[in-house]
């Protein structure tokens, strides 16, 4: 995605210290999805994905990118983006500079091991980072991806109500943030959701259009539009 980032400088330094949170686009939304690969859920997504001709990113976590290879090459292979979440889903914001930059950078080299293509795009767990964390990040070569549209999907409902809160956070240049599954969080405990995620994604999708909006990978929004950054640290 680099070369395509507007850099937005300002006095605080935004274009130094920014996450990409959004893009300047009048109509298309970036659909991401974390916390796979999912031996249940993911086949499942990518048969709603590719019938309705949707590209989208995953943001996945390298030790079960390990756990299931097969899973990862179909993603690639099905022309979807492959970002990293971390090796494991732990928040990166309380590691130095330095022990940020090597945890990331072993887990993004074992992500592209398994994926077979270079990864450059990095999501921190929680959306918890701090500035050491941040320069971790860049020194590992990856650029730090946030969200402006969370569709609260770790909150149990049904997947028509998920897919209707998604869809109406979302405008253009949005980068939607979803799950393939909730990894447990050692500080809040494990959510459990019942509905059914491939129907929401399914519903998500359609909805969008239905408003005229164009659900797509964020590195296929990046070529139609200037992604933007946003100062974003927190705990």
């Amino acid at each position: 995605m680099r070369g395509v980032v507007r850099q937005v400088v300002d006095p605080v330094g935004r274009g130094r210290y920014g996450s990409v949170h959004r893009a300047a686009s009048d109509a298309g939304v970036a659909l991401t999805l974390d916390d796979g690969p999912d031996p249940r859920e993911t086949p499942r997504i990518l048969d709603i994905l590719g019938g309705s001709s949707t590209t989208a990113t995953f943001f996945l976590l390298a030790e079960r990118a390990q756990r299931h290879p097969d899973l990862v090459r179909r993603v690639k292979a099905e022309g979807h983006e492959i970002a990293l979440h971390g090796w494991d889903h732990r928040r990166v914001s309380g590691l130095s500079r330095l022990e940020a930059s090597t945890y990331l950078r072993r887990a993004r080299e074992a992500l592209e091991g398994v994926a077979g293509a270079p990864v450059t795009s990095f999501r921190p767990p929680y959306g918890s980072q701090s500035l050491s964390s941040f320069r971790g990040a860049r020194d590992a070569g990856l650029d730090v991806v946030v969200w402006n549209a969370d569709a609260q999907d770790w909150v149990d409902r049904a997947a028509a109500d998920v897919a209707k809160d998604a869809v109406e956070a979302s405008v253009g240049g949005t980068i939607l943030l979803l799950h393939e599954r909730i990894e447990p969080d050692p500080l809040r405990g494990a959510p459990e959701t019942t509905f059914d995620r491939a129907d929401m994604v399914a519903r998500t999708v359609t909805g969008l259009r239905e408003l005229g909006l164009e659900p797509m990978s964020l590195r296929d929004l990046a070529r139609e539009a200037p992604l933007e950054q946003t100062l974003w640290f927190r705990p």
